[in-house]
């Protein structure tokens, strides 16, 4: 496959093929990361729970400067979450549930200090009222912008 086959963007050849579709998947990752996953600080990792579906980027490795639509992994769910040999790590799962005999289980460690970015998918119910805080902390940041170009005003006089 070809050296970037992450970038994201249209298909410059307008024909399907298989590093097409690795691209529109990487895409719609980060398109559904946007949509239906909230990113969690690092400070609340150790809460995440059991069955959580996860999606995470990795760091980069020492002299690497790879974007973070090269490092996106799909993740899976929280089998567990704690600390392992001493340092912190989520066992994540494909399925939840630890049912080895569906076909392409798998399970693996992911340990916290090689993660740069997670989040966490949301319930499809609170959908609606995630849009509706985001607009509203918009609109609460916009406020805030016009009554401090208000106060420079005034401390100028």
């Amino acid at each position: 496959m070809a050296q970037n086959m992450y970038n994201i963007g249209s298909n410059p050849t307008g024909r399907k093929s298989k590093e097409y579709v690795v691209v529109n998947k990487k895409s719609k990752w980060l398109d559904e990361l946007k949509e239906s996953f909230l990113e969690v600080t690092h400070e609340m990792w150790p809460e995440l729970s059991k069955g959580t579906h996860i999606r995470y980027v990795v760091k980069n490795k020492p002299g690497e400067t790879l974007p973070i639509d090269e490092r996106i992994k799909m993740g899976g769910f929280i089998k567990s979450n704690g600390v392992f040999n001493n340092v912190p790590t989520f066992w994540l799962e494909s399925h939840p549930g630890g049912n080895k005999s569906i076909s392409g289980y798998i399970n693996y460690p992911v340990v916290y200090s090689g993660v740069e970015r997670l989040w966490k998918k949301h319930h499809p119910d609170i959908q609606i009222e995630i849009k509706l805080m985001k607009n509203s902390l918009l609109e609460i940041r916009k406020e805030m912008a016009e009554l401090k170009s208000r106060l420079d005003v005034l401390e100028k006089k």
